[in-house]
């Protein structure tokens, strides 16, 4: 996915994930967030369209847990991270309040700067 193709803007960020798939789960970090989705580093990759649990662990903040869609696999490549973007689903009530109070605090501390695409 380039950087053209994608709707809402994503902002370098590294935050831990807890990343569920049935009963396994995995520790993650992010590499970007946005309103609607983020990039996890990893190197096993689940598959596209895949639903997974997500717990969120915000710096100075409540953890945040949700539902995420596989949008977007990244295998390899010399200028690119090996890892998965998600999509973010059923946030609402509090858990999409401190979510996109997080992600805002993140678009004014960078002034403008976005990341490009994986």
């Amino acid at each position: 996915m380039n950087r053209s193709e994608r709707r809402q803007f994503r902002y370098a960020c590294e935050i831990a994930v807890e990343v569920r798939r049935g009963r396994a789960k995995a520790w993650h970090m992010t590499r970007d967030v946005g309103f609607r989705g983020v990039f996890i580093h990893s190197e096993i990759l689940p598959p596209l369209r895949h639903l997974l649990q997500l717990a969120f662990i915000l710096p100075e903040g409540p953890r945040i847990e949700t539902h995420g869609m596989v949008v977007h696999l990244v295998k390899e490549g010399p200028e690119r991270e090996i890892g998965f973007g998600v999509q973010l689903l059923g946030l609402d009530g509090r858990a999409r309040s401190d979510w996109d109070h997080f992600v805002h605090r993140l678009v004014r501390e960078s002034k403008g700067i976005r990341v490009a695409s994986n």
